[in-house]
């Protein structure tokens, strides 16, 4: 008698991506592995009495997807409950930030960062009525007068900040970008709260670094989302001593770490494959041994 699978599927259309792309009716998982794949009947074989039995009532089951670049941690990071979501649909304008920012603000302690994550100009009601107006600080202030608020843009190229946030990262008129970075200003020359690029990288060295539980909360809420999209494996795409300024720093080797942890602790729950970053983004070649000598 063949060995009972530990999960049958049955009564659907199960695409194998074999190489004849054949289409099944059932599948069969026994130890995490496709055991079999066949009609209901053949399947049905395997089960036994501690076989969980999904019946898929027609619906289609696929091989998992893998995403070959997802800054996992970070999408877990700047999203609820460590961040804001000021993306569409859940705002749809700047008004709608400011609203959002005000009440994280009215339950967080003076002083504590406001963070948020997803907001595009090209959803924004004021910008789409006032073409080429971007969000500016004065559009934060009155709600932040005490925290200091930035906001991701959707591709993380961009980020905007409210007053208190460019005085904490040091940011004047008089402040040169690094290579490569642009902060945008007014006509007065005053900045706007608008980084770009690489001048994003004067407020991320100011904010403070992630801690292990959100690092931990991060991952496993990423991962999450990843399943319900039918994401089961992904490249996490630089982790490492040059991530710090990142993200929040959760880039860095911490990260690493925390992943390493819960795969070790058989918590992980998904395949992750990690592009090592050894120097922060443009650092130097030279720095390249010292660095890894001190991750290994």
């Amino acid at each position: 008698m063949p060995q009972a699978a530990d999960l049958v599927l049955v009564n659907g259309t199960v695409l194998t991506v074999d190489a004849a792309f054949r289409a099944t009716r059932a599948v069969a998982v026994r130890d995490g592995l496709i055991a079999a794949t066949g009609s209901d009947s053949e399947i049905r074989a395997l089960i036994g009495p501690g076989t969980e039995v999904i019946d898929l009532e027609g619906r289609t089951a696929l091989p998992g997807i893998n995403d070959s670049h997802l800054h996992a941690a970070a999408f877990g990071a700047t999203r609820p409950p460590l961040a804001l979501d000021v993306a569409s649909p859940a705002v749809s304008s700047i008004a709608d930030i400011r609203e959002a920012v005000r009440r994280k603000a009215a339950e967080s302690p003076p002083g504590d960062w406001i963070f948020g994550n997803g907001w595009d100009v090209g959803y924004l009601k004021e910008c789409l009525a006032e073409p080429g107006r971007t969000p500016r600080r004065q559009d934060l202030d009155e709600v932040s007068r005490d925290h200091p608020v930035l906001l991701y843009e959707f591709s993380g190229h961009t980020s905007w900040l409210n007053s208190r946030a460019l005085e904490a990262a040091g940011i004047t008129g008089a402040t040169e970008p690094p290579p490569g970075g642009i902060i945008e200003t007014d006509a007065d020359g005053r900045p706007t709260g608008i980084l770009r690029e690489g001048a994003q990288d004067l407020v991320n060295a100011v904010v403070p670094l992630m801690d292990d539980a959100a690092r931990e909360s991060a991952i496993r809420a990423a991962i999450a989302v990843c399943h319900a999209e039918g994401i089961t494996s992904f490249t996490e795409p630089g982790l490492g001593p040059g991530g710090t300024s990142l993200f929040l720093g959760v880039a860095d080797t911490g990260t690493l770490k925390m992943y390493a942890r819960l795969e070790a602790a058989g918590e992980l729950r998904a395949r992750v494959n990690v592009l090592l970053l050894p120097l922060e983004m443009g650092g130097a070649a030279r720095h390249l041994h010292e660095r890894m000598r001190r991750l290994e």
